[in-house]
């Protein structure tokens, strides 16, 4: 591949990273508020120490939910720009 071609494909790679790191962070507001509304007390009542351990667990996985979420995308987009670097992709 020419020169050229080849500054489009990394340019390119370069922009779809870049999109996947400002959409997760425009995202993340948006999946904060679904989790508060969840674990609220007239939804899973996390704030209650009484619940069973299921609930408990509910409350864990959607609290865990938003920083998986956001962790994950976040990994993809810096992965773009580390293998660009490394001329893997």
């Amino acid at each position: 591949m020419n020169k050229r071609g080849n500054i489009i494909s990394l340019g390119i790679k370069f922009m779809l990273g870049l999109t996947l790191i400002i959409l997760i962070l425009a995202i993340a507001p948006a999946i904060k508020q679904n989790n508060d509304t969840t674990m609220s007390s007239s939804h899973l009542d996390c704030d209650n120490e009484s619940i069973s351990n299921f609930d408990k667990l509910g409350c864990i996985s959607t609290d865990m939910s938003l920083f998986l979420f956001v962790g994950g995308v976040l990994l993809v987009g810096i992965a773009f720009f580390t293998l660009r670097r490394l001329n893997v992709i």
